[in-house]
């Protein structure tokens, strides 16, 4: 049986219970502006409904808003319980249409999508996703947003604004901390998340005020674990229980993976002086030991390229037309860490959506996906770098993560590195999160890309200091000189191996670890 009403607001209590499935989860605490391709811009005021994560489904009775979307009639049909941006990517699938989109129009750009640009829609209108208009993204806390229906607090997806940094929340999208509003106290508030749920999964914390993880979420709801289906998405097959309002830290409602805090977390104190699961700081170092990583290793920390004309290249001419919509790439492994292409060979930096470099288009070609940068360049189908949108990359999901296959082996997440290793879906440093920032390139703009030579065999090196470094001609390692005697690089970085470097500091270098490990 389905939980379709509301609930009356009520004092906060700390005692988990399921939220509606098709009605208030919470209402806004404050006004906002919000663009709808069907209603243009409309006033909201405090008070507006937030829903949860579902659609009631799109049918027959529904043709006219599917029109407006790209599609024919009888397509693009998607059964209720659902989330919106699932049912948006499976309509898009159907109707083969990209969405979001904008589209010219003889006097202003249209946005085109399921929910508005504030995560909004239709002319009752309520919300489902992101909320943005809400709040600034500048700061530290996000500042509220909505007053939940069991007495607590709402807030903006950022934990830090200025650092990016995402909360980690636990399965009704709520933790413990403290906020603009609660003078240093830590207290239990949920998050605007750019994934399912988006804002609240269930009512928490637990009796006990320790986090919910997704079983026990699940345990609430009749409507999980009823059994599961498969749904037709632009990214792929997407097992799927509907109703079920509870994703794993994968984003997967019928998956188990643990959150990080159920994996990484420590023991604090909570308001009443119990025990609470809390997640690391987010400076906490990594354990040389699994690492692999030398403490005070903090730049420099660059890999030889695995073909033999090692060095940064770009190859050919022309032209390449991608689609509007810009996307960031962040590691599910590495907290707040995003692919970054900002020196043509793929990297991975702090995610920051003002970064050009880490906003990408995605255009599915057959079976392949061209997964264009900022410079209209596409990731390359054999190594991390980008070039011409050619032959494409493989793209496949599991709930909300994405796997990344560049030829033979996939994008996998170092600490502060990407490598390509043989692809293994029960890897969390191969899965990605696919995380649309709402910006757009010009629409149905060209994007030129330019030659540039390589250096014949040679690789790269890095003089810092007194320090000499020189690239070793065969191989795609390299010398990096640094303090007064920089030491020799490993011959190769090779990519499934694992392979060590040195990096000279202080009078002497000290050789790197073997293996970069997770």
């Amino acid at each position: 049986m389905k939980f379709i009403g509301s609930i009356i607001l009520a004092a906060a209590v700390n005692a988990q219970y399921p939220a509606s499935l098709l009605g208030d989860v919470a209402l806004t605490s404050v006004a906002g502006v919000e663009f709808d391709g069907d209603f243009g811009q409309q006033d909201l005021p405090v008070g507006t409904h937030i829903y949860g994560p579902f659609e009631a489904g799109f049918t027959a009775t529904q043709d006219f808003i599917l029109a407006k979307l790209g599609c024919a009639t009888g397509k693009g049909y998607v059964e209720g319980g659902i989330d919106t941006y699932t049912a948006e990517q499976m309509v898009a699938q159907d109707c083969g249409v990209t969405l979001p989109r904008w589209e010219n129009t003889t006097t202003e750009q249209n946005y085109v999508s399921l929910v508005g640009t504030c995560g909004g829609h239709t002319g009752d209108y309520h919300f489902h996703e992101r909320l943005n208009c809400l709040y600034t993204q500048e700061g530290g806390h996000s500042t509220q947003v909505g007053n939940v229906l069991d007495g607590k607090a709402l807030y903006g997806k950022w934990e830090n604004t200025e650092t990016k940094q995402l909360p980690q929340v636990d399965a009704c999208n709520g933790h413990w901390g403290p906020t603009p509003d609660s003078n240093g106290e830590d207290v239990y508030h949920y998050h605007v998340t750019d994934r399912p749920p988006f804002t609240v999964g269930c009512f928490g914390p637990n009796p006990d005020n320790t986090p919910v993880s997704v079983l026990q979420c699940r345990a609430l709801y009749s409507t999980c674990g009823d059994g599961e289906t498969t749904l037709s998405t632009t990214f792929g097959d997407v097992k799927y229980d509907t109703w079920c309002p509870c994703y794993d830290a994968t984003g997967s409602n019928v998956g188990t993976e643990p959150y990080a805090w159920e994996n990484d977390s420590i023991i604090a104190a909570g308001p009443g002086g119990e025990s609470v699961l809390q997640a690391p700081d987010s400076s906490t170092s990594i354990n040389s030991k699994t690492g692999g990583m030398k403490k005070g290793m903090k730049k420099g920390m660059k890999k030889g390229m695995t073909d033999k004309k090692s060095g940064f290249r770009i190859e050919g001419e022309g032209e390449q037309n991608c689609p509007d919509a810009l996307f960031m790439i962040q590691s599910a492994k590495r907290n707040n860490m995003c692919v970054d292409a900002t020196n043509k060979r793929l990297g991975l930096k702090k995610c920051n959506d003002e970064t050009a470099g880490q906003l990408f288009s995605m255009n599915q070609i057959g079976a392949m996906m061209h997964v264009a940068g900022h410079d209209g360049q596409c990731i390359s189908s054999g190594s991390l770098t980008s070039g011409p949108c050619d032959a494409g990359i493989s793209v496949s999901r599991t709930g909300a993560k994405f796997q990344f296959k560049l030829g033979a082996r996939c994008m996998n997440a170092q600490p502060k590195r990407l490598n390509l290793v043989k692809c293994n879906k029960k890897r969390q440093t191969q899965a990605w999160y696919v995380v649309p920032t709402f910006k757009t390139t010009a629409p149905a703009s060209t994007f030129r890309h330019s030659t540039a030579k390589t250096e014949g065999s040679a690789g790269f090196r890095v003089n810092q200091g007194k320090g000499k470094g020189k690239g070793k001609n065969k191989g795609s390692g390299f010398r990096l000189g640094g303090g007064k005697k920089g030491k020799k690089g490993d011959d190769e970085l090779d990519d499934e191996a694992f392979a060590g470097f040195r990096v000279g500091g202080g009078e002497k270098g000290k050789k790197g670890d073997d293996e970069l490990d997770e």
